[in-house]
Order: structure tokens, then C-alpha cells, then sequence
């Protein structure tokens, strides 16, 4: 069945029940673009289950452009990230299968009225996660919205409908999010220009000034309040996404501390604490202030005692000025011992699998290497990217993750869980520290697998490729 497309062009009418590649079953139209591209809700009937078919009618640039921007998308794996499972070019048509994300827009969670503080942290938390993968594989999203933002049951969001247009810049992803908390503590939308989300309501302003959320709302922490409004301020620099991350990482953490105890309101002020100290003073007993001078004395014998144990012993050794005792230091992080490791390598064909102990025999004179790929450093553009999975045996307290590559320069993440079918939708660790090809990973927690996901190789012989020398777990 044919139509006519929105220039002019001949385009092929979809319908529910429509079966494309002979596996994508259409089961609800959701929305249409003023360019011929639709959105539906389907079927995937290979593997059974849902996703998202976003069909590209008119063939061309716009149809070109479609697929380009899931290729790049396809690049980075992350769960605030949109997956991308297919895409496809017909003679008259183009589609992208992707992931049918949980939850629903931001902008319909909040027709109900503003969020917690606690879940608007972690919306935003999510969406900076997820920049910073984003950002590190050298795009921007570009149409951050409470549209193109689906939020979860639990506030983890994903981000669809990126754009990846050369202009869009990271920057501007950054203030997206803080456009975002701002709409999620007030349910207004914080505009500049009067552009507004449809469904959304303008923000107050008042003598031209845009109003902070506690000014539309009460209760709002200071914090929170300070840094939406400083997100949004082009006057100051916009912090990368993924400090912007670690900073809403901390808020989040002491709001679920809040949560936890109980706790609401502010802390008590200074004045109130220095009458409580005054009366805590008043307080001491007679005898009490009598032992001061006492314990003084005590104090001062303490110091010449040490000041003699230091002096020369008849041997003519002195002890060290820095020795402490071994009983109070920190203990030392040790090596946890592995007890499996395999290729991780969803997209490939099972040829890289070989010598994938190599990575844990404790010898960094060894490695696993990946193939060698031809012309771009992200694996030749045939995938998204590979990894070593470590398993343990059992959940483990790990506080360290040392990995150890050969050439340096490749970009690597790592994933940390109990639940092997479940890796990859983990929250994704990026590393604390890179030294040439030593990367440092900082946890904490107990976790039974630990996966090094590797996003981009460093050119290596003819092409670009990397070893992995070693993976060192630590607890």
C-alpha cells in the first residue's frame, strides 16, 4: 500500500500487524515527524520481545540521516544510553530497531506535579551518566527534553531520539540536565527563549529573572537549588558530565542517607549549636574541672617518657622519627584470586576468543589480544565494543580494579555485578586513574563477575587492536 509522503515523495504505508525483515511485528503506532519518519511499538519475533521501530518512509538524506545517527548511537553502551539492535535499508524505506525502553516520558511523570528531591537527583544523576559516555565517545546528544527522557519505575532515565547533529555540544548537554532537575523539583520548564516542551508549563520569571525552584517551591534543598540555578547560568562554565555525575552521585548518596534516618528539614544553625556547647560547659562537674590540671601533668610526663625511649640505645641505633605502629595502619588491599574468565563479545564471531587466560595468569608478560581491525578505532565499525569477564566464584568485597593494557590508549569501562545476564545493564564504572595503559577502577562493594568492556582501540601493527596484560581485583 502506497502514500503520499510530506514532499511530494511516494512513500509505503505501514499498518499494525505488519511484519518488516520478516522478524519486526508493528503492534502500535505511536507518533509521526513532519518528515516521514514514524515511531511504533513492536514485536521482535526471533527473540520475543519488545522494541521500538523507528521507519524512516521517504528514502534520501532524511533516511541516510536516520542511519547514521544509529550507528554512532550504536557505539556507546550504556542504560541511560538508548540500545540499538538493527538497522535496516529498503528500496523505499529505513528503519532502526532499538531498545523498548521501561517507564514512560519525564514530561508525563510530571503532569502529577514536581518530584522528591531524592528522585530528581537521580533522573539527573542518570542523564549525566550518560552524557559522560556519551561525551567520551566524542558526540553530544543535542535534544535533551523531559520528552526524549524515559524514567523508570526506580528514576534511572534513558535517553532516545538523539540527534548527533555537529552542532550539538556537549556543553549544552550539561545545562539540558540542569533544565531537566529544575523541571523535576517545580514541573516547569525553565526556558530562555519561550520554547517550551509541549505538556510543559513555563517557568516563573519575575522582572525578567528566572525564579529558583525553593522560590516556587518550598522544601527544596539548598544545594539542589544552587547548583539547577548554576547549571543554567551561561555565565559560568559548564562542568564536564562526568563531574557534573560524581557532584549529583554525593547529593544522591547523603539524600538516601536522609531518607534512611529519617531526617528532614535543615541543619541547625550556628548559634543554636554554640548555646548547646555553653550548656554542655556548664555542666562539668567540680571534680571534673579539678582533673584538668592533672591530666596536663600527665600529658607532659607522657611526652619525656617518648623523648627518652628516643634517645641513642648502646648499640648507637636510634628508632625511625616516622615508625608507627603496625597495628593501626591500614590494612593492605589484597589480590582476589579468580576462578574463570571468558570473551565477552555479544557482536562478534567468536574468533578472539582464544587465550582469554592470559588476562589472569598473573604474568603481565602475557596478554589476550583482540583482532586486528582496519580503518577506525572503534573495533572497524563492526561493533560496539568487547570485553573480559572475570569471574570469582562467589560475590567478593571488591575495592579495586587494576587492568593492565598493551598498546596504551585504549578507552575501557567496567561493568561490576552477581548476575552474568544482567552485566551489561549495570551502572557503568568509569576509570579514577590512567597511567599509559594501567587503569584504575575504585569500588565498593561485593560483586561476583567484573567485566573490562573495551569502546575503543589504539592503533596496534596494521590497524588498531590491544592486549589485555592483566586483570588484578582487589579487597
Amino acid at each position: 500500500m502506497e502514500g503520499e509522503g510530506p514532499r511530494g515523495a511516494t512513500v509505503a504505508v505501514l499498518a499494525a500487524g505488519q511484519v518488516l525483515a520478516g522478524r519486526y511485528r508493528l503492534d502500535e503506532h505511536l507518533v509521526d515527524s513532519t518528515t516521514g519518519r514514524a515511531l511504533w511499538r513492536a514485536t521482535d519475533l526471533l527473540l520475543a520481545r519488545g522494541v521500538a521501530v523507528e521507519v524512516q518512509s521517504t528514502v534520501g538524506a532524511d533516511s541516510q540521516q536516520l542511519l547514521d545517527t544509529a550507528m554512532a548511537i550504536s557505539r556507546v553502551r550504556h542504560p541511560a544510553i538508548v540500545a540499538i539492535y538493527d538497522a535496516v535499508e529498503e528500496t523505499d524505506r529505513a528503519y532502526v530497531v532499538r531498545e523498548w525502553a521501561a517507564g514512560g516520558p519525564l514530561r508525563k511523570l510530571l503532569a502529577n506535579g514536581p518530584l522528591e528531591a531524592h528522585q530528581a537527583i537521580t533522573i539527573a544523576r542518570s542523564a549525566a551518566e550518560g552524557l559522560a559516555a556519551l561525551h567520551s565517545a566524542g558526540a553530544a546528544h543535542g535534544n535533551l527534553t523531559p520528552t526524549t527522557v524515559i524514567v523508570n519505575s526506580n528514576f534511572e532515565c534513558t535517553m532516545t531520539d538523539l540527534t548527533l547533529a555537529e552542532s550539538a555540544e556537549p556543553a549544552a548537554d550539561v545545562r539540558a540536565v540542569g533544565a531537566l532537575l529544575y523541571a523535576a523539583l517545580t514541573a516547569r520548564w525553565p526556558s530562555a527563549n519561550g520554547n517550551t516542551p509541549e505538556g510543559m508549563v513555563p517557568a516563573t520569571r519575575l522582572d525578567g529573572r528566572l525564579c529558583t525552584p525553593r522560590q516556587i517551591r518550598a522544601g527544596v534543598p539548598h544545594k539542589l537549588d544552587a547548583l539547577a540555578m548554576e547549571l543554567l547560568d551561561n555565565e559560568r562554565p559548564a562542568p564536564a558530565a562526568h563531574d557534573l555525575a560524581s557532584q549529583l552521585n554525593q547529593l544522591e548518596y547523603a539524600s538516601e542517607l536522609r531518607q534512611r534516618e529519617g531526617l528532614t528539614g535543615q541543619l541547625p544553625l550556628a548559634e543554636p549549636l554554640n548555646k548547646l556547647r555553653e550548656s554542655r560547659i556548664r555542666r562539668i562537674p567540680l571534680w571534673a574541672k579539678l582533673g584538668i590540671p592533672i591530666c596536663v601533668m600527665l600529658v607532659f610526663l607522657a611526652i619525656l617518657a617518648v623523648l627518652v625511649l628516643r634517645t641513642p640505645t648502646g648499640d648507637g641505633s636510634t628508632p625511625p622519627a616516622n615508625a608507627t605502629n603496625p597495628s593501626s595502619a591500614a590494612p593492605a588491599l589484597h589480590v582476589i584470586q579468580p576462578k574463570d574468565v571468558e570473551i565477552d563479545d555479544p557482536q562478534g564471531d567468536n574468533t578472539e576468543n582464544k587465550g582469554a587466560s592470559k588476562a589472569i595468569d598473573g604474568d603481565r608478560t602475557t596478554k589476550w589480544k583482540t583482532a586486528t581491525y582496519k580503518g577506525q578505532s572503534n573495533f572497524g565499525g563492526l561493533k560496539k565494543g568487547m570485553g573480559v569477564r572475570v569471574s570469582y566464584g562467589t560475590a567478593q568485597t571488591i575495592k579495586q580494579v587494576d587492568a593492565y593494557l598493551d598498546p596504551a590508549g585504549a578507552t575501557a569501562v567496567l561493568y561490576v555485578g552477581n548476575d552474568i545476564d544482567e552485566l551489561h545493564d549495570r551502572p557503568v564504572v568509569q576509570p579514577t586513574s590512567t597511567n599509559g595503559g594501567h587503569l584504575t577502577f575504585q569500588l565498593n562493594g561485593k560483586y561476583k563477575y567484573v567485566l573490562l568492556w573495551i569502546t575503543n582501540l589504539p592503533p596496534y601493527e596494521t590497524g588498531y587492536g590491544v592486549g589485555v596484560q592483566e586483570i588484578e581485583a582487589r579487597g
